[in-house]
């Protein structure tokens, strides 16, 4: 189960708004994860079965239109790929990434700050959960740059409820 499923199933607390990688992409990020991170390597909360950016999670509001108004001045914007790196700061896995830089990405999660949340983390590191992999493993990967430079769009973002309701939040 993938952190977000996890989160989901455990808490159901806080909603999330996030970015969902689709088309060619989204298949390219699957085939890698599928053949590139050997299931012996995988810790409990496995691999990603939905690449997705977030761009806050802990939001208190269950109400997509407060969602929609807060950010309605964003307007749709692009996302480059970086290498893939690792935060191991859990004692029970690390996290095998793809790193993203966004100057829009973190304009929206500093918009949707500005509404009632609980910060689960302490500093926004944007990034593409590959997989949760065992402490120590898949370094091979690290560095990697197999995704440096892949540049995709963002014309929708996704709104997900606590209730696990998830609507498509369109970007000017």
């Amino acid at each position: 189960m993938n952190w977000y499923n996890k989160v989901i199933a455990e808490s159901h607390k806080f909603s999330t708004v996030m970015l969902e990688i689709d088309g060619s992409l989204r298949t390219e990020i699957m085939k890698f994860i599928d053949e590139s991170i050997q299931d012996c390597d995988v810790a409990s909360d496995g691999k990603e079965d939905n690449p997705h950016v977030t761009a806050l999670y802990g939001l208190h509001t269950g109400s997509t239109q407060k969602i929609k108004d807060h950010i309605a001045d964003v307007e749709s914007f692009e996302i480059t790929l970086g290498k893939i790196s690792k935060f191991t700061t859990s004692d029970e896995h690390d996290v095998l990434k793809v790193e993203i830089e966004s100057s829009s990405l973190r304009k929206i999660h500093s918009l949707l700050k500005e509404l009632p949340y609980t910060s689960t983390h302490k500093d926004y590191n944007p990034h593409l959960t590959l997989a949760y992999v065992n402490k120590g493993a898949c370094e091979d990967l690290v560095g990697s740059d197999i995704f440096s430079g892949k540049k995709f769009d963002v014309n929708t973002l996704v709104f997900s409820s606590k209730t696990e309701d998830k609507t498509n939040i369109n970007l000017q």
